[in-house]
């Protein structure tokens, strides 16, 4: 905790500065220190910020603290940008991954292997701000506090997995929050203004999930060439003596994106 006490002042400090748009408040920052461990440790899709009951939380900050963590252990933050494929990032020792509170979906997945017996420690701050459901960057999305009210439907089996993974398949409140979760999208889908918005939205969203998987294809394929023509490049086209001629006037690129939006997922 004493990153809370001594260091995390400057950090905010440093955000208000570089990032003034956002209009964080002079307040103290709200911090939760968690342990994890076992099957369930994980937690189903929220915000936080509901939008039943806003709140002042403008951005959240998490650093993660278990040391030797490995990837293959599983335990990914998982953040869902509006209409964009999933994003999933390992709760690697020492990151620390911030997101606005009030517009960014998210979960933690289940630990995997030896991941289940080990203890995960993550350090969470809230930073209060002015611009909570205030337009920021792309104004031409739908209102955060819409996108809230809309997330279950819009993404209805990823809420229903999430909770499931959450909770023991043997306790009793497991079956009564999963039939809660249902009749709210159940809801959301019986009002005709909302359900022809989900529809939209759910055609966007399949087309954006559908254009990244032709990206990945593409990026698939650039890196196998890639490696095709390295191989070429050492060993010669018909010998095993390296073609160095070719290798003078060859270059092999190779290009990546990093997921859509996570760059505003940063801020």
């Amino acid at each position: 905790m004493r990153f809370a006490v001594d260091m995390l002042p400057d950090l905010v400090a440093s955000l208000r500065a570089a990032v003034p748009k956002l209009g964080l408040a002079e307040t103290a920052p709200h911090v939760k220190l968690q342990l994890t461990t076992g099957e369930v440790g994980c937690t189903p899709c929220h915000y936080d910020t509901s939008y039943n009951d806003p709140t002042s939380l403008q951005l959240s900050i998490l650093i993660y603290l278990s040391e030797g963590w490995c990837p293959e252990w599983g335990g990914e933050l998982q953040l869902v940008p509006f209409l964009e494929p999933p994003v999933l990032l390992a709760p690697s020792f020492d990151r620390c991954v911030l997101f606005l509170a009030d517009r960014w979906l998210h979960r933690s997945l289940p630990p995997r292997g030896p991941g289940v017996q080990k203890h995960r420690w993550l350090l969470t701050a809230w930073l209060d701000g002015t611009r909570v459901d205030a337009p920021l960057w792309n104004s031409s999305q739908l209102a955060p506090s819409l996108q809230r009210l809309l997330a279950p439907a819009l993404h209805r089996e990823l809420y229903l997995e999430a909770l499931r993974q959450s909770l023991p398949p043997y306790a009793l409140a497991r079956e009564a929050l999963l039939r809660e979760q249902r009749q709210q999208i159940e809801e959301l889908e019986k009002d005709e203004t909302l359900m022809g918005l989900l529809e939209g939205l759910r055609e966007l969203r399949a087309q954006a999930q559908a254009e990244d998987a032709d990206d990945a294809s593409k990026r698939r394929r650039t890196a196998t060439e890639a490696v095709r023509s390295s191989a070429k490049l050492r060993h010669g086209p018909s010998s095993g003596a390296p073609n160095r001629s070719s290798a003078s006037k060859c270059w092999c690129k190779l290009e990546f994106q990093t997921a859509k939006g996570l760059d505003e997922a940063t801020w």
